[in-house]
């Protein structure tokens, strides 16, 4: 919902290119993804040392879902003619499915 969220504001209300808008987002929701889904989702109680790795893990993930995000939507815009809000929704439930994959078996995994 972050995600979602500014990407609205930031495309709609003030008017930035979607691709930049969706950069905008997707960075928003990442910063209160990993608190959420290393405490709530994934419960994971790891030591100190292993949360940094965890974190750098994270990242990497979410910059694999982030390039993905990117061209996806401009790809679908662009070459598929679609509406930037139907395509964003897309992009959005694409993320999801890898952050979750690359969460569950490589981040926070038991």
């Amino acid at each position: 919902m972050v995600d979602f969220l500014l990407f609205i504001i930031f495309y709609q209300v003030i008017g930035i290119y979607y691709t930049i808008s969706q950069v905008i987002g997707y960075s928003g929701g990442v910063i209160n993804s990993f608190t959420w889904n290393k405490l709530w989702t994934f419960e994971s109680k790891k030591s100190k040392g292993q949360t940094v790795l965890e974190f750098l893990r994270f990242m990497v993930i979410n910059g694999i879902s982030l390039s993905a995000s990117v061209l996806l939507i401009k790809w679908l815009v662009e070459e598929g003619s679609w509406n930037v809000l139907i395509a964003k929704v897309l992009v959005t439930l694409v993320a999801q499915l890898i952050n979750y994959t690359g969460y569950k078996l490589w981040v926070f995994k038991k």
